[in-house]
């Protein structure tokens, strides 16, 4: 095969790519500690559901409480 490594190299580097897109523009802004949410969010958020075995719905989980950094200042101002 001529010039089998230029393409793997071609494609290792698209799939490199690819991920750092996908990373940078959806996983950081909007999942992450350091999202949008996470920063300008007035109220404390819930990110995690869990699955109610009676009902089958998706209720919020209690247990992951995820205060912002609006939220934080707003109780300092507060208190």
């Amino acid at each position: 095969y001529p010039f089998w490594r230029w393409k793997l190299f071609a494609l290792r580097t698209y799939c490199w790519l690819s991920n750092a897109i996908y990373t940078f523009c959806l996983v950081i802004p909007f999942a992450s500690p350091v999202s949008f949410r996470a920063l300008f969010s007035p109220r404390p958020f819930r990110p995690d559901y869990k699955l109610n075995q009676d009902d089958l719905k998706l209720h919020e989980d209690p247990s992951s409480k995820t205060e912002t950094f609006i939220s934080r200042i707003v109780a300092l101002w507060n208190h």
